[in-house]
């Protein structure tokens, strides 16, 4: 099959935490310099569903009103190397399955309300942050040779949230939410 340089990607998929659960609107735009190595520039838009996003944990500690230390992913912008050495397929359709890894940052917004620190000014001056984050994942592309196709994706990212739960000071909590989607793939 042809080797297609360049390409576009559009997609949508589901983020996973242990408190929250998030859609996701993601796009890209990837290079291949040789068909088993690819780098992309990723971006992506999480929607934030209020209490209709929370866990069945997120939602009990609520009820028993306990400080929950939920934090919201707003925007993600990424670069990542994809490496899939296997081609499967024939002259009009191929499978190529990979893994990838890359760097980014993730701008969070945390639910003051919920933390129980609404009256905290540093609780307030942080519940905005943008973290950089590790991403790592698989991947399968499945591409047609007029270079349509499409990609489904298994990935999670790793960070550190800093949260003001009391009085005593920040906590910082390592955040490591696993998403996956599916992307409408252009190649030319």
């Amino acid at each position: 099959m042809k080797h297609r340089k360049f390409g576009v990607s559009i997609g949508t998929g589901y983020a996973y935490s242990p408190v929250l659960q998030q859609p996701v609107v993601v796009g890209g735009f990837q290079v291949a310099p040789i068909p088993m190595i690819e780098v992309g520039l990723n971006f992506a838009y999480l929607l934030d569903l209020a209490a209709n996003s929370w866990t069945t944990a997120t939602v009990q500690q609520v009820e028993s009103n306990e400080p929950v230390a939920v934090t919201v992913q707003q925007f993600r912008s990424e670069i990542v190397v994809g490496f899939a050495p296997i081609e499967v397929g024939g002259k009009r359709v191929s499978l190529r399955p990979g893994v990838y890894l890359g760097g980014g940052v993730v701008q969070t917004q945390d639910d003051v309300n919920l933390t129980q620190n609404r009256d905290s000014v540093e609780a307030e001056a942080s519940h905005s942050q943008i973290h950089p984050t590790l991403v790592f994942g698989l991947a399968a592309s499945l591409l047609s040779r007029r270079g349509l196709g499409g990609r489904f994706r298994l990935e999670g990212r790793r960070w550190g949230e800093t949260f003001y739960l009391d009085d005593v000071g920040p906590y910082i909590f390592p955040q490591t939410p696993f998403s996956y989607g599916i992307d409408f793939l252009v190649r030319f």
